[in-house]
Parts: C-alpha cells; structure tokens; sequence
C-alpha cells in the first residue's frame, strides 16, 4: 500500500469523526466515523454546509474556534498559508460542543479544529475531527449526583445528631431524663440513616461490578410476598396505609430469596410513601400464560409522569410524591432493583395512570411452567404428585414430563410436605435426596403414617454427571407399597451410591411414570 494510501485509509475508517470544509463551511470530506456518529452518508453530505451540523450556540463557538485557528496561522506566516505535515502543527486545543445527529438529538463531542489547506496553493480546507464523549458526560452527571446525593442526605441525619450529642455533652440536660432519651433516640436514628445511605451506595456497587453473585434456590412466591409486607408493616401502620394480598395460584421460582424480598421491600416502601393517608396498597401474585409469575404492586399514588418515566430505573433517580412532602433517600433504590433482576434473568417494569397510581412489577419464570398450549392436562389430572427439591433443573424435567401426560405435579418445600399430603392425597411424592439429606428418612416415615398408599418416589443427582448432560444419568430407587424397613434401605444403599441401577434421565422418569399410573 501506497504511504498516501495507508493515511487514507486511517482517516476514513477512523471511529472519530473526521469531517472537512472549506472556508464557506461547505464539506468537502466525510469519513466513516462521522457517518456512524451523525447518522448520515458522505454522498447525503458532501456540498452540505457544515452550520447544519451545529445549534445556533454550536455554531457560534465552532467558527469562534476557527476563526482564531485561522488568524493564529496568518501570524505566524506573514499571510502564507502552508499544507501538508506543516499546517498539522496549527491544531487548536480540543473544545467541547454539541453536534447534530440525523435525529435531531444532540451528541456531545470533544473537538479540535486545524487547517489542512485546500488543494490550490494559498487555500484554507479546515479539518474537524469530533469523538463522542456521551459516556464520559453520563460517568460525570453521575458522579455530579453522587454528590449532591451524598452532601443533601448526610447533612440531615448528621445535624440532628451532632445537635442532640451537643445538648448532651454541654450538660444542658440531665442524662437519665425523657428528654435526654429523646436526644439519644435522636442520635441513634441519625447514625441509623448514615449506615443505610452508605450500605445503599455500596451494594449498588457489588451489584453493577458483579461482585455480589445471586445465591439461588427453590423459592414459592407467596413466602418471599408474606416476608416482605412483614418487613414494612411498621411503615404502613405508621402512614396508616393497609396491605392487601392476593396470591392467584401457588407457584415456584428459581430466585435468591433475599434479593427478590429485597426488590418487593423497595417497591412496598415506595407504595406506601407515594400512597394518601389513610390508603391501601395491593400485593398481587398472578401464574402468566407466558409461563412467569408477576408480582405486582399496586399503590393509590398520584402516578408517574411520562418525564420521570424514563429515568426511573437510573441511578440517583428520586421523584417527590408531592411539594409538601419530600421523601428522602439516595435514588439508588429502583436501579438497584433492575440490576437484581438483570442478574435473575428477569422482568421489571411498572405501568401508571397520572392521579390515579402506580403498579411496579417483577416478573420471573415459574418452575416447571411453560406457555400454556391444548391438551395439557394439570389442574383435572387424574393422577397427581408432589416434587421436593431445591435442583431447579431437576424440577423443572419432572414437572415437564409428567404434566405432558396428564399426571399433575405441585413443588412443596419439605416443610409444607405433610400439610400437603393430608389435604391433598396425591399418588405419589417425589423426594430429592440430595435436597433433603438425612431428613429424608423422617419425611418417608411420616408420609407413611399419614398413608400406605402413597407411592414414595427417591432420586438424587449423578455425582458424576449433570442431571441433563448428555448422556444424562441419574441415581434412583422407585419404590412404593413396600415396607418402611425396604424403603429405609434402598435410601440408605442410594444415599451411599452403591445402588446398582444408574439409568438414564428418560428411564428413570418412565419407570416413574409406570408407578403413578
């Protein structure tokens, strides 16, 4: 490649925007990156004024820059103007504006401007080359908001507490009275608010770094509902603000409870604040045909405008319910719920009605759920059985298989499992050892109390294979109607892994199948 050639090929497919014209602003050169940057062709504009690129203020101070670009090189060449490698050394210092785009958005763009020299002799061509800094303004807004978060929210708590720890150490009142108690409470709520404002911004930051990996587990939606309005129900007695619950159909999810009680927390706090006094805020837990389980919940508040919408989900975001009423926070609460669910592979979004409220939900694939098609028999089955297990995967293949039959299936926790048998009565209950470990051998006895009947169904994952690896392999031991001494051992002879049957995944769950039927 020619030496012109390889310099050529640098500007034109350069990611910056590197865009030429002459003295009448007409552009004479356009290369990739400002095709890419502004959303238009070079052959759109080449012969296209370069002030279609600039707002009036743009404008202004692009041909300010030019202009003494311009007047500096007349200086120092007594009016000669040069080309080649000796104009490059008459480069301004690079400047911030805003340029253009296609789609009449505005970029932001550091910019430096030098004369390059026309092609005839004693010509100006004015060279621009433009990269994009829209990241580094968002990294500065928010490092702007962090301070103004950090200064407005720590003032508050740090007066009250440095006023009430004064009136104690001046002696103004004496230590074993109600109004010294009064200061003490004081203070301790102030370094309370402190602690939270700093944990807030640091978990926001395990979280967008990666650094807090989800510890995930069998979760039933209606347990992490009920935890969280327990953990708000000081708030809402105090705001005078009722909770109401409506769990439509029992479901399971994959989740880190802790997290997902975390996001629904954030989300009742809000309704709550956002909600008139006295009010009601709905919790709503519904089973969707797409297979997920919506949580919903639903406040009587004054409703979000389409402005604040859009930026509810970003990182120092808060919008004041009212003009008389500030609620206080660091903005971190909603971002923080969207990176928790991000990280679940999950949904989050929330629907409003200006004056009328607000719905924020999560969403979370349901365990063993799929898009609910013809034919598929679960909630008539004739046949029905109860799963226990904390291996997702394993859940969701037994779930599938069965239901595609006709059998129905239900998730319980160990816990809940003989409540379940005794107002259920299923055909069968499935136990996975590696879930229940010893416990196991109490759940079989008492499922055998409760009935005979009950086929008792073990299995445990291969400690050499995944569960749905190919091939796929699992340790299982079916067994029903036997003795509780003959159930007993195979347990323990599979809980040793010297049970001789290792069959494969389909075996195993049609070998299943034949004891339910």
């Amino acid at each position: 490649m020619e030496h012109n050639d390889f310099y050529a090929a640098i500007v034109r497919n350069n990611s910056d925007a590197i865009i030429s014209h002459d003295l009448d602003g007409n552009i004479k050169r356009w290369n990739l990156g400002a095709e890419l940057l502004i959303g238009l062709s070079e052959e759109q504009m080449k012969g296209q004024p370069i002030n279609s690129l600039f707002t009036d203020d743009n404008r202004k101070l692009y041909w300010r820059q030019v202009g003494k670009l311009v007047r500096d090189r007349s200086a120092s060449t007594s009016g000669v103007f040069h080309t080649g490698v000796d104009a490059l050394r008459s480069v301004q210092l690079p400047f911030e504006m805003q340029l253009l785009r296609s789609n009449k958005t505005l970029l932001p763009v550091s910019v430096t401007v030098s004369d390059i020299g026309g092609q005839a002799k004693g010509t100006v061509e004015i060279c621009l080359i433009a990269r994009d800094i829209s990241r580094q303004k968002e990294a500065e807004e928010h490092i702007n908001e962090l301070y103004n978060t950090v200064s407005h929210e720590l003032r508050t708590p740090l007066t009250s507490l440095q006023g009430a720890l004064s009136i104690l150490d001046e002696g103004m009142m004496s230590l074993d009275t109600n109004d010294a108690r009064e200061m003490v409470r004081v203070a301790r709520e102030g370094c309370d608010e402190l602690l939270k404002i700093v944990s807030d911004i640091l978990d926001f930051r395990r979280l967008e770094s990666n650094e807090a990996p989800l510890s995930l587990s069998v979760v039933r939606a209606e347990e992490v509902i009920d935890q969280s309005i327990l953990a708000v129900k000081s708030l809402a007695d105090k705001r005078d603000v009722e909770i109401i619950k409506a769990v439509a159909q029992e479901s399971f999810v994959s989740a880190d409870k802790d997290r997902i009680i975390q996001v629904l927390v954030n989300f009742l706090k809000n309704a709550i604040n956002y909600s008139p006094s006295p009010g009601k805020v709905q919790v709503l837990a519904v089973l969707r045909r797409s297979g997920g389980v919506r949580i919903s919940v639903i406040d009587d508040g004054p409703g979000i405008s389409p402005e604040d919408g859009k930026r509810i989900f970003q990182k120092f975001q808060r919008i004041d319910p009212c003009s008389t009423r500030t609620l206080r926070g660091t903005g971190l609460g909603l971002a923080t719920c969207k990176l928790i669910m991000d990280q679940h592979e999950g949904a989050i979004g929330f629907d409003t009605v200006l004056g009328k409220g607000t719905a924020f939900w999560i969403e979370l694939k349901a365990l063993g759920a799929s898009s609910r098609q013809a034919g598929t028999v679960v909630a008539h089955a004739v046949k029905n059985c109860l799963i226990v297990s904390e291996d997702r995967q394993a859940v969701e293949a037994l779930h599938k298989f069965l239901t595609k039959r006709g059998i129905g299936c239900r998730l319980v926790q160990a816990a809940d499992v003989i409540a379940v048998v005794r107002s259920h009565k299923p055909h069968a209950v499935l136990l996975d050892l590696a879930s229940l470990g010893p416990d196991i051998f109490n759940l079989i006895l008492d499922v055998e109390q409760v009935s005979d009947a009950i086929k008792t169904i073990v299995f445990r994952r291969s400690s050499k294979d995944d569960l749905f690896s190919h091939p796929s392999r699992i340790d299982c031991t079916v067994h029903g109607g036997t003795s509780l001494e003959e159930k007993t051992r195979a347990v323990v002879d599979l809980q040793k892994h010297e049970l001789k049957c290792c069959v494969p995944q389909e075996d195993f769950l049609a070998e299943a199948l034949n004891w339910l039927k």
